[in-house]
């Protein structure tokens, strides 16, 4: 009988001692994957224009591109997709034709739809960081 309780007990000790290393090591895995996000997945942020316009931007493959999403209180509706022309600079087409440019300058934007105009900055977040672009771009074309 007492072998028998001895036995079990290791057989529990065995299966803690498993169940330890494996949770431990999806944390790990876990925290590794939150340190190296996919370029995809670069996260969301709102911005608020002085315009009173308003959207979303997603940075998309490294960098490469940016997903700029409004609704009808921006100065498209739909989603564009910008391709970086140079630095922070961006540009592309609104669902409705109309040509888009985004220039990142700090934690602001400069986005002209068409031929309006607007410096855009982050919506105040507790929880997250607004995107920062770097140190402020030297004069570019969508300056004012």
């Amino acid at each position: 009988m007492t072998k028998g309780i001895v036995g079990l007990v290791i057989i529990a000790a065995l299966g803690i001692g498993i169940w330890y290393v494996y949770a431990g090591r999806q944390a790990a895995d876990q925290y590794v994957a939150n340190q190296y996000a996919s370029a995809d997945d670069l996260g969301t942020y709102p911005y608020v224009c002085d315009n009173g316009s308003t959207f979303i931007l997603s940075p998309l493959e490294g960098m490469a591109q940016v997903q700029v999403s409004a609704d009808a209180q921006g100065m498209f509706t739909g989603t564009a997709t910008l391709a970086q022309t140079a630095g922070t600079n961006y540009a592309g087409a609104a669902p409705d034709g109309q040509a888009v440019a985004l220039l990142g300058d700090g934690e602001t934007v400069h986005l002209t739809v068409g031929s309006e105009k607007a410096i855009c900055s982050p919506k105040p977040d507790p929880d997250n960081a607004p995107w920062n672009w770097g140190d402020p771009a030297a004069a570019g074309p969508f300056h004012s």
